[in-house]
């Protein structure tokens, strides 16, 4: 429980002195859990960054902005990538916890 609140702590200092720090953390969080999504697909398939770039028709700089969390793909762009690598998107909107 401390922990929890020392975050909360935190938490709660970072966003009275930055208006828009709880968007911009989940924004990062989510762009952090898409570049995860698409390295284990790449893992998966036993393939380097190079070869899935070559694979997918990409340019190799574009994956690894993605694959570092600092792109932000589009939801089509996605779904091609999975797609021409034999997986699915799977889009789930759920209640915020906090």
């Amino acid at each position: 429980m401390a922990v929890t609140s020392s975050l909360n702590k935190v938490f709660t200092m970072l966003s009275s002195k930055y208006p828009n720090f709880e968007k911009d953390l989940l924004n990062e969080v989510t762009l952090q859990k898409v570049a995860l999504s698409i390295i284990k697909m790449r893992l998966e398939q036993g393939l380097n960054q190079d070869q899935c770039a070559e694979k997918n028709g990409i340019v190799r700089s574009v994956l690894n902005r993605a694959e570092s969390g600092h792109h932000n793909p589009t939801v089509l762009s996605l779904v091609d990538l999975a797609r021409q690598n034999g997986y699915e998107v799977e889009v789930k909107m759920k209640k915020m916890k906090f």
